[in-house]
């Protein structure tokens, strides 16, 4: 922990702003905080205490109404803020307290604000905000800073009063500061974790053990209490034997009953359905002799439907010949009806003579619809020689209206081609200003290097500090290594060392201070040069990050000169010059748009021109095709004889109607000639049918089938007959076979009583069974979990032992006087000591070698039951050991400071620790006599050269005059106090 700079305003009786800057003061390792009494020096130390704990812990020391300085202006806010040092790197902390502002009836919030610093020789390179309200900061500051409020105050901020209290405290409060500091806190948790394992080990054992006491009572009985497992194995096994026994018996009664059941049942059913066939043989029969008796009535109604079928063909021919002549009946209807026709001669002769006269109406008809479009063509040509002449005369006052277009549109289309002219010498700026913004850009893109290699430049600074505390502390692992080889080389030297022989170093033969055998751990050469390479490689680690570090402030000083200019004015050139581009480029696009609209303008009057001539060569074309057009319409009118479209149009729809007359009438003779020969053919086809048949005449063909309608039902009782008669006669051929050799059954009433008396048999029978298996299934499960039961109480008798006598180890063990020291005490007692022991030089220092403390068990101080934290004080000149409550005032402060030294000592040699690089101690130094003065102030100097720097708040003037830096507090002529810094 190092102070590095506090600044505050309007706190205590400072109504002002004013800055101390801690490490100014590091190169003389000490400064003096003086004053007159009440001028404000303890204010200083409750600035720093306030800004790192915040108000609550001000009521430690003094009362949080000191904060707001009642000298204060009231547009003056209140504020303490604190940078300091910690192994994980450097913070800023800034309070405000809650206060009533002038005329504010409610106090204004408390504030807190945390942030992470990356400093570079003193300048702030980067800021990383970690909380902004005091909840979250106050949660923040005991992470970072490894200790609570109250410990802070007895190892680096010694305030008035509490330079006693580490010495007067109890073994607990001792621990508590102890563990914080060296960061056991975690043995504790082991410990109770430890009591946790152990009373669930027990009650796990206990309800483990009830549960196999209830399940043995319920197996073998509960009047049983057997307490030994095997007898308890004996006695299960025993039961589950004769319950197997028992279900063995029950299946085999089972199993012959289930026999004799199956048999009766076979019989039963082998008898049921023999006497069901008996009773069918007897329907069969009767049915059988029923069909046999219309054998002959089947017979005679199959001959009649074959007679009827042999009618079918006659009656198909005659059904055609009837038809036939129906259709011939009906045609010379249709002849009389639609065409006025009366046949009076052959039916050939008559369709010849109509065939000739439509030849001759068709061609008559053909050759006026010729005429007629001679005549219609003749009229199209008359209306298109008056539709050319329109159109000259429209072409005529287009060509009119097109030359004065022509005319209008010379003068914008010059004015045009000026504006063109004009933008096209502004836009020739465009290249050198794009040339330019790309130049700004570049340079702008140098910045933004730089300001990368900056970010680099941060993380290589923080690396830096990483790196320089992994040396420190490869250092301090090899002194450390080193002191270990030394003292075991020492103490194995001196074990072979006897009185008379040489000294294999020295080559004395007098031994008179033999180095103590050490019980450290064996160092082999190889951790010692293991030790030296991670030192070096740590260190060349370090260089290497240094030599980084100077090469990106050379590469970002090179980037800020190709740059040449701050990122705001390239920014500004760049914005200004791609506006220009801009303006530019929009004149650029007109020039095109303008160039456009020109040469569209010229395409338009080129292309009116162009109308313009093909308008009069259109003119003079279509002249002559009006000259063409009224030659062609004298020559069509000499060839129509003089006859009207209208007359035409009549003469032609007349004849057409003949023609479509007489082709209705040759279309009728036709069907009827094809008529007049299917009558012919079918008629003699009918004469040949019946000539075939057994039937003389059409009547007679039609009576058999009349016979036998419907036909299809009849064909269809036939079949059926001949179907179920066959089908009788087969099931009653195999009945008669099947029961041929059946003599008399036995009675089924008796089978059924016998199977009933066998069911319920078997009923039983499997109930017993299943009674029997139920209570060995339960039984065998029971004793399973008895077994596994038993299995677990094994197991957590071997497995919980561990446990419980770890447990009973971590709560401690009791010393010869009684007094309990648990794991959590025991792994402090060694620093302990070793904080006692670097005390102990600054107290022989500050004593006169008079004094020295020691650890012990019992601690007069307390009635604790827990020791091993314990002090005494030994005393030179009474040769006894006193507790260290008997000391006077100023021995107790400067017994207090030796062992706030010590343990900054201690801390600082050990890795993972927290350093205490800065202290600050609030009086004491009064109760002093000059030569102790003396001797305390020379053994702080000391510290100075583990990098320690601590500052003396007091007002004795022999301070003043021994300390050369410092920091004076005194009174304002206005009221309250200022304060000044000097060295």
């Amino acid at each position: 922990m190092r102070l590095i700079e506090l600044n505050f305003a309007a706190i205590g009786p400072f109504p002002e702003e004013h800055r101390i800057r801690f490490a100014d003061f590091e190169s003389a390792g000490l400064f003096l905080l003086r004053g007159a009494t009440g001028s404000g020096k303890s204010t200083i130390i409750d600035a720093v205490l306030f800004a790192l704990y915040g108000e609550a812990a001000i009521k430690i020391t003094s009362s949080s109404l000191r904060l707001r300085s009642n000298f204060a202006r009231k547009e003056m806010n209140s504020y303490a803020e604190l940078i300091f040092e910690v192994p994980s790197g450097i913070y800023r902390i800034q309070r405000s307290p809650a206060y009533v502002k002038a005329g504010n009836k409610n106090a204004t919030a408390a504030t807190a604000v945390l942030e992470k610093l990356v400093v570079v020789e003193d300048e702030v390179i980067s800021r990383e905000p970690l909380a902004a309200k005091p909840r979250d900061v106050n949660a923040l500051i005991p992470e970072i800073v490894g200790i609570q409020a109250d410990q802070f105050l007895q190892t680096v901020v010694l305030p008035q009063g509490k330079f006693a209290e580490f010495v007067r405290a109890t073994p607990d409060a001792r621990k508590q500061l102890l563990q914080q500091i060296f960061k056991t806190q975690h043995f504790n948790t082991f410990t109770e974790k430890l009591k946790e394992k152990a009373r669930a080990a027990r009650a796990q054992y206990e309800e483990t053990s009830l549960r196999a006491q209830q399940l043995t009572a319920t197996i073998l009985g509960a009047e049983n209490n057997l307490q030994d497992a095997t007898v308890i194995s004996v006695e299960v096994d025993s039961l589950l034997k004769n319950l197997k026994a028992e279900v063995s018996t029950q299946t085999a009664l089972l199993h012959g009953t289930k026999t004799l059941l199956r048999e009766a049942k076979f019989t039963y059913a082998e008898v049921s359905e023999l006497k069901g066939l008996q009773a069918e043989f007897t329907l069969v029969e009767a049915e059988y002799a029923s069909l046999n008796q219309r054998v002959a009535e089947m017979q005679e109604l199959a001959e009649t439907i074959e007679l009827a079928r042999q009618a079918q063909p006659v009656l198909s021919v005659a059904e055609a010949f009837e038809k036939a002549q129906t259709n011939l009946q009906s045609l010379h209807i249709r002849l009389e009806a639609e065409c006025d026709y009366h046949l009076e001669e052959t039916v050939n002769t008559a369709w010849e003579s109509a065939e000739a006269l439509l030849t001759e109406k068709t061609q008559t008809e053909a050759t006026l619809t010729q005429q007629l479009a001679v005549i219609k063509q003749l009229n199209e040509k008359r209306q298109t020689l008056v539709n050319k002449v329109a159109e000259v005369a429209q072409l005529k006052a287009t060509v009119s209206e097109q030359e004065q277009l022509l005319e209008m549109a010379a003068a914008p289309m010059e004015q045009q081609l000026k504006n063109i002219t004009e933008l096209e010498a502004e836009v020739t700026q465009l290249p050198l200003v794009a040339e330019q913004l790309t130049e700004f850009k570049n340079r702008l893109a140098f910045v933004d290097l730089a300001d990368q290699k900056r970010k680099e430049l941060v993380e290589c600074a923080e690396l830096i500090g990483t790196r320089v505390r992994q040396l420190e502390s490869a250092k301090r692992e090899s002194q450390v290594i080193w002191e270990r080889w030394k003292e075991n080389t020492a103490g194995a030297l001196a074990t072979q060392l006897k009185d008379g022989e040489a000294c294999f170093v020295c080559g004395s033969v007098e031994h008179p201070a033999l180095a103590m055998e050490s019980n450290c751990e064996a160092v082999s050469t190889q951790q010692l040069a293991e030790v030296a390479e991670a030192e070096n490689e740590a260190k060349l680690l370090l260089e290497k990050t240094q030599d980084k570090h100077v090469q990106l402030n050379t590469e970002i000083a090179e980037l800020n000169k190709q740059a040449g200019a701050m990122r705001l004015h390239l920014e500004d050139g760049i914005a200004e010059r791609e506006q220009l581009l801009r303006d530019l480029q929009a004149k650029e696009a007109a020039v095109l748009q303008a160039k456009s609209d020109y040469d569209a303008a010229l395409a338009q009057l080129t292309e009116i021109r162009q109308q313009v001539s093909l308008a009069k060569v259109r003119s003079e074309e279509i002249q002559k095709t009006i000259t063409s057009l009224e030659a062609e319409i004298a020559t069509a009118e000499a060839t129509t004889l003089g006859l009207s479209e209208v007359d035409l149009v009549a003469k032609t729809q007349s004849l057409s109607a003949e023609v479509t007359k007489l082709r209705a009438l040759v279309n009728l003779l036709s069907q009827l000639q094809s008529l007049t020969e299917i009558a012919s053919q079918t008629e003699a086809e009918l004469q040949q049918a019946l000539t075939e048949s057994v039937f003389s005449s059409v009547n007679e063909a039609k009576q058999a089938v009349e016979a036998v309608e419907p036909l299809d039902e009849k064909l269809q009782l036939v079949a059926s007959f001949h179907a179920k008669h066959a089908q009788v006669k087969t099931r009653f051929l195999e009945l008669r076979s099947v029961l041929e050799t059946v003599r008399e059954l036995p009675d089924l009433e008796h089978l059924k009583t016998v199977i009933s008396s066998l069911q319920e048999q078997q009923d039983n029978f499997y109930a017993l069974q299943a009674e029997a298996t139920a209570e060995l299934k339960q039984v065998q499960n029971q004793a399973v979990q008895l077994d596994n039961l038993l299995a677990e109480l094994s197991d957590l008798e071997a497995r919980n032992g561990v446990v419980l006598r770890l447990s009973a180890f971590a709560a401690g063990a009791k010393t010869v006087t009684g007094v309990e020291i648990p794991l959590s005490t025991w792994v402090l007692m060694e620093r302990f000591e070793a904080v006692i022991a670097a005390a102990n030089p600054f107290i022989a220092s500050f004593s006169g070698s008079r004094f020295k403390l020691v650890r012990v068990d019992d601690d007069a101080n307390s009635q604790a039951r827990h020791g091993g934290l314990g002090i005494a004080v030994y005393d030179s000149e009474t040769d006894q050991q006193r507790p260290s409550k008997t000391l006077s005032g100023g021995e107790t402060f400067y017994v207090s400071l030796a062992l706030a030294l010590g343990l900054a000592e201690v801390v600082s040699a050990e890795a993972g620790g927290i350093d205490f690089r800065s202290m600050l101690i609030d009086e004491g130094f009064g109760t002093l006599d000059p030569e102790t003065l003396d001797k305390v102030l020379e053994g702080i100097k000391k510290i100075n050269q583990s990098g320690r720097t601590v500052g003396i708040v007091s007002h004795v003037e022999e301070l003043r005059r021994r300390i050369s830096d410092g920091i004076e507090v005194f009174p304002r002529s206005e009221g309250g106090s200022t304060l000044r810094v000097y060295s």
